[in-house]
Formats: C-alpha cells, structure tokens, sequence
C-alpha cells in the first residue's frame, strides 16, 4: 500500500497491510447526536495493522510522539476577578 503525501511527515510512503488474527468483532461505533441521543455510527469488522518497508526507528519516534500528545493533559489557566464592596 502506498501513501501519498506521506513526504511531508518524514515517514515512509509504502505500508505492508496485515489483518489482525486477535481481533474479537465485530464492533458497532456510536456518538453523541443530542444531548444524550446515541446514533449508531458504523461497525468494524475487521482490525488491521500498518507496519512501513523502511525506517522503522522514524515511524516509532513519530508513534511515540503521537502518544504523548494524547496523553498530556492540556492545562488552563483562568483568572477570576471577585468586586467586593466594603461599604
């Protein structure tokens, strides 16, 4: 399998495809349409797995990275102004 416009990501353009074997489906997806209403999305039926032909070491790194952005939380900061009145 080949990617297009994978050169922009400094990985690998060309991908074996194999089918999972430990993949216990099928699943249904849902989401939230209405506050609280479900809809069914889709179902997944088969898992797959992408592993490119070169630079491994890239492709981890890039893995990796992705990871850690999920994971972090994103902190905020919110300043909260209180007007007393002391008369």
């Amino acid at each position: 399998m080949e990617i297009l416009g994978a050169e922009l990501w400094n990985v690998s353009n060309l991908y074996a495809v194999n089918k999972s074997k430990d993949f216990r489906g099928p699943m249904s997806i849902f989401s939230e349409v209405n506050h609280g209403d479900v809809a069914l999305e889709g179902t997944v039926t088969d898992q797959l797995e992408m592993r490119p032909h070169g630079g491994i070491e890239e492709y981890g790194k890039l893995c990796q990275e992705r990871n850690r952005k999920r994971v972090a939380k994103a902190r905020h900061t919110q300043l909260l102004r209180i007007a007393v009145d002391y008369t």
